[in-house]
């Protein structure tokens, strides 16, 4: 996206053009008076970048945020069975079944997330801090 702007002086007409360095995440179509540069000041208020992780049941994203705009670096669909009070004898291979899928589910989080937020090169996080949303209980299969 990019911001253009228009001045006219008699009898010339000069036209600058501005392209932001980041995106701008703001729409303003104003006839006025003045020049509005108030997204473009919003720009350089942080450049710091958070990463984030929203999981739940259904599957997992991972994204960025740096200021006012956001990208969705990756997500993925996970297919987790259910409870259920049926098996008899079975329930405790169904029960043990079950974790074995959500800790799996939670490996590949924990991996993916290693591949997107640190950087291979240095072992340090590409990221200025981390939010990280758990929609459903994985309790101590985080601990280990």
């Amino acid at each position: 996206m990019y911001m253009s702007m228009a001045t006219q002086y008699c009898p010339l007409q000069v036209t600058f053009d501005f392209e932001p360095f980041k995106p701008i995440n703001a729409s303003l179509y104003l006839c006025d008076n003045k020049f509005h540069t108030e997204a473009l000041n919003e720009l350089l208020e942080s450049d710091d970048k958070f990463g984030f992780i929203v999981m739940d049941g259904n599957g997992t994203l991972f994204g960025t945020l740096s200021g006012n705009t956001r990208e969705v670096l990756h997500k993925f669909t996970v297919d987790l069975p259910k409870k259920h009070g049926r098996g008899g004898q079975s329930a405790l291979r169904f029960a043990r079944l079950r974790m074995e899928k959500r800790h799996n589910y939670v490996r590949k989080t924990a991996e993916l997330a290693t591949q997107f937020y640190i950087n291979p090169a240095t072992s340090q996080p590409n990221v200025s801090g981390m939010v990280v949303f758990l929609l459903f209980d994985v309790g101590p299969m985080l601990c280990c």
